[in-house]
């Protein structure tokens, strides 16, 4: 009698497999919920380049030549692409400075704090990693909307002129009129024109012929910065 009691309270006591399920399933449901609701803003951003960022309270402030700009906030999705741009950057792994023995140069500095990452790195004629500094400007230029360094970074430039697919070319006797159209890794064509006048960046159109296109492409020797020129032709199928 007793032990048939002992089972009997005991199976009382036990949650039911369906409760179990129920609640398992009310978690899974509340955890993306919760996790919209975190702030994905970081708790300190402020970013001194050519132009200037800083986050002060809720506003993003804009800082260029004698001028200052309260930009319309981010929203928490743009937030969201800002952090996973910096990681994708790698800007955790940045030294807290850099510098060379020059004069006459210009100096930067960053300082993003999040609840789980921080960084504080400043340079002076120098830079980390060109494509995780790139990386990183072209995160800032896409969080606010403006020119963060001496130039905008423009999305093809984030890749390396080996993973880029020349589609078309398009030479003239008008220099002007020249451009090609490159594919990058994700399948996005860009259309880079040649313009004689613009300063070397970042990376240039150099040169447009009928077959091939020649870049122009910032490097780093390791002491210093050259520019390296690099020729893309068109697959066998394609070319005239």
């Amino acid at each position: 009698m007793d032990s048939v009691d002992k089972r009997e309270k005991g199976k009382g006591s036990n949650p039911s497999l369906s409760a179990i399920f129920f609640s398992a399933l009310l978690c899974c449901a509340l955890i993306p919920a919760l996790a919209a609701d975190v702030d994905p803003r970081p708790k300190v951003l402020a970013a001194s380049f050519f132009h200037a960022l800083r986050l002060e309270g809720a506003a993003l402030v804009y800082y260029s030549v004698g001028r200052k700009e309260i930009l319309p906030s981010p929203t928490p999705r743009q937030w969201r692409e800002f952090r996973r741009r910096l990681d994708e950057a790698g800007v955790w792994s940045w030294k807290p400075k850099y510098e060379r023995s020059v004069t006459d140069a210009s100096g930067w500095k960053l300082h993003v704090e999040y609840a789980d990452r921080s960084l504080r790195s400043e340079g002076y004629a120098a830079i980390p990693d060109l494509n995780s500094y790139m990386h990183c400007v072209y995160a800032l230029q896409e969080l606010t909307g403006r020119q963060i360094d001496h130039r905008r970074v423009q999305e093809i430039e984030l890749y390396d002129t080996s993973e880029l697919t020349l589609v078309a070319t398009h030479p003239s006797k008008n220099p002007r009129e020249q451009w090609a159209d490159l594919r990058d890794p994700r399948g996005k064509v860009h259309r880079v024109r040649y313009d004689p006048d613009a300063p070397n960046g970042y990376s240039y159109l150099a040169k447009v012929s009928t077959n091939d296109v020649t870049l122009g492409v910032m490097d780093h020797d390791g002491s210093d910065f050259v520019i390296r020129f690099d020729v893309i032709r068109l697959s066998p199928g394609r070319a005239r």
